[in-house]
């Protein structure tokens, strides 16, 4: 692995974290908490997390699902309280937007990031094209 993929990596797991620890802490805290389990909302608990490590594994249409999401619940972020009038909790919201997009952008425009991808996805095709050839 050369210099710029361990480099794109290490942002991948960066933002890979950064989306897949806080549904985490939730569930811990609801099964802490004592919450029943048909009150959990599992699926917006599990889907980020299972799709942070599809990230992390380098699977490009991953990537590009979490950086549209990543715009689209920041934008949500920010609609929410502005349409309900809440100027307070715009502006209390503005940082986690603002990460949301900066994690998408750095995602989608990164070098280092791109070389991790090309890495993954070659080796992944690689190994797809060995098991092809049956012993030929």
């Amino acid at each position: 692995m050369t210099s710029e993929e361990s480099h794109g990596r290490k942002i991948t797991l960066g933002i890979a974290l950064f989306l897949a620890v806080p549904p985490l802490l939730i569930l811990i805290v609801l099964l802490l908490t004592g919450a029943a389990a048909s009150r959990i909302p599992w699926f917006q608990l599990v889907l980020p997390v299972v799709m942070a490590f599809l990230l992390f594994k380098g699977y490009t249409w991953a990537r590009a699902y979490i950086a549209f999401s990543s715009c689209a619940g920041a934008l949500l972020l920010m609609l929410g309280p502005l349409l309900r009038g809440s100027l307070l909790f715009a502006l209390l919201s503005l940082p986690f937007a603002a990460a949301y997009v900066a994690a998408a952008v750095i995602l989608w425009k990164s070098k280092a990031v791109e070389a991790y991808f090309d890495r993954q996805t070659h080796s992944r095709d690689a190994l797809l094209s060995l098991s092809d050839h049956d012993g030929v």
